[in-house]
């Protein structure tokens, strides 16, 4: 991340795939998630008495978490930049890497992703967050490199297979 001189505030750089996922993601919350929990709000408070009314309680708790999501989108949105071009001779954020882990004997291939909002745990490729110990031993690394990356008191080589 980039400091922003024009505000305070950090840019974020993500591909243009993470910034459409992340507006589709506002749209739902603030279209259909928010009126679902606002309208279990008002039929909670038809219940009666408010200080004892589990519904209410539960009903408010949502509505703090949907305006903190749509809250941290927004923030997300008004400080992102595109990534435009993606270079295949070193690694990058938005790349697809293929390595060869030393310990495991094994492929395995990744995404590099400007942030840990990016993660997707269903997607297809990992994708792996450039400040996280891996991501930060990869970047800027070149096929045919040779990393080592400490997780957990234990150091894994890895070789740098394909950039894409």
């Amino acid at each position: 991340m980039v400091s922003n001189n024009n505000h305070n505030e950090e840019k974020i750089f993500m591909t243009k795939e993470a910034i459409d996922g992340l507006k589709l993601k506002l749209d739902k919350l603030i279209n259909i998630v928010r009126p679902e929990v606002l309208k279990e709000l008002s039929e909670a408070r038809k219940q009666g008495d408010l200080s004892e009314n589990a519904d209410y309680d539960s009903a408010r708790e949502k509505q703090a978490e949907i305006e903190s999501e749509i809250a941290k989108i927004e923030t997300i949105l008004i400080n992102v930049e595109e990534i435009k071009s993606v270079n295949n001779d070193i690694i990058e954020i938005s790349n697809v890497v293929s390595f060869e882990d030393d310990n495991l004997k094994e492929t395995k291939i990744i995404k590099l992703v400007s942030s840990p909002i990016e993660i997707d745990p269903f997607s297809e490729v990992i994708n792996i967050a450039v400040n996280s110990p891996i991501g930060k031993a990869m970047l800027g690394k070149k096929v045919g490199d040779v990393i080592e990356i400490e997780t957990n008191n234990n150091i894994s080589k890895i070789k740098i297979l394909k950039i894409q």
